[in-house]
């Protein structure tokens, strides 16, 4: 007994100096993601995870299908490219996501990043942001005067302050103005009122501290009647595809909600669905405001794939 047990000691020892000494370090980490467009590509960033010697990307058009691998790097950033413009060359929507290999294993998935094309009108849009976006790099907030150089043919961009008790109290900005401009906050809805019908080319990512148990989160007002309502952004990835599922959402947390609405204007539909009933329920589409009637005040956090 004593024989094999020394047998095997003298094995691992001979592992661990072929490791140089040690056990080799695992990737354990998750890559953290910003996305933004440069020209008609998809361009991916991200900060560096110990332990890694390349990055694995993946790309999915629905979180229904299997993503495909678009391939390796070895450095922190990644294009996807010639796929910002939508149909009939590319899907509207998009997903990427990043994981760390040590070139044995992989460590955990990324946040996730995406690009939307969104049909708009000529007039008033309820849009919803990115929770990250950062068209000028990571780590540069968006803001209303880059999504005016962005697209021309918008004229303003109004920020929705969930928070506020009583009437819905907005922050707007007018194209060209000099005065106004705001960072587009994450998980608040916003508004683009356009010269002309466009098709929004939106490229962002997920902001991780949104994650349920995160520090951050939507502070929502209560009220269920006249103008007392949260305007919110809903993530592109949510785990509650319908409005029924976000009505569930919301009373697992102990703070129910009495009315969801959905407003898309191409084409033109306002729909209301009372939580409990089956009448009226309707998808949760990416890229549109949500209007959340919640029966007190509380902080939302969104449970996200």
């Amino acid at each position: 007994m004593r024989t094999f047990a020394w047998v095997r000691a003298v094995r691992a020892l001979l592992v661990l100096a072929s490791l140089g000494g040690s056990a080799a370090a695992q990737v354990s980490d998750a890559p953290d993601v910003y996305a933004r467009k440069i020209g008609s590509d998809v361009h991916l960033e991200w900060l560096a995870v110990p332990n890694a010697t390349a990055y694995n990307v993946y790309r999915t058009a629905a979180l229904v299908q299997p993503a495909q691998i678009l391939g390796q790097t070895g450095t922190l950033a990644y294009s996807d490219v010639g796929v910002v413009p939508g149909p009939p060359a590319n899907p509207r929507q998009l997903y990427y996501w990043v994981k760390a290999t040590d070139g044995a294993t992989e460590g955990p998935r990324s946040n996730m990043a995406f690009k939307l094309n969104i049909d708009l009108t000529k007039g008033s849009n309820y849009v919803s942001m990115p929770y990250r976006y950062t068209p000028k790099g990571p780590g540069i907030a968006g803001t209303s005067q880059d999504l005016c150089d962005e697209n021309v043919q918008i004229n303003s961009v109004t920020r929705y302050k969930s928070n506020v008790q009583g009437c819905v109290v907005p922050s707007n900005f007018s194209c060209g103005g000099s005065f106004g401009n705001f960072d587009l906050s994450a998980g608040k809805g916003h508004n683009m009122n356009l010269k002309t019908g466009i098709t929004l080319n939106l490229v962002g990512a997920h902001d991780p501290a949104f994650t349920p148990g995160g520090p951050a989160s939507n502070s929502l007002t209560a009220g269920v009647c006249g103008c007392n309502v949260s305007l919110v952004s809903v993530p592109y990835h949510a785990k509650a595809k319908s409005a029924e599922q976000l009505c569930k959402e919301f009373a697992t947390m102990g703070k129910p909600l009495y009315q969801v609405e959905y407003r898309r204007f191409v084409p033109p539909t306002l729909v209301d669905h009372r939580c409990g009933f089956a009448a009226n329920d309707f998808p949760l589409v990416p890229g549109t405001v949500s209007f959340l009637w919640t029966t007190t005040p509380t902080q939302w956090q969104p449970a996200v794939e």
